[in-house]
């Protein structure tokens, strides 16, 4: 879980970096992950 939350804020630096339009493929990724992790 742990993991899970340093991700969330590297996905969100990311985000103000970058820009939502090039982010917004990998945050489709992300909640894949989200989900994965949930069911584990």
């Amino acid at each position: 879980m742990l993991m899970f939350l340093v991700n969330l804020q590297k996905y969100v630096e990311a985000e103000h970096i970058l820009g939502f339009k090039f982010i917004w493929p990998l945050s489709q990724l992300w909640k894949f992950e989200f989900q994965n992790q949930v069911i584990i």
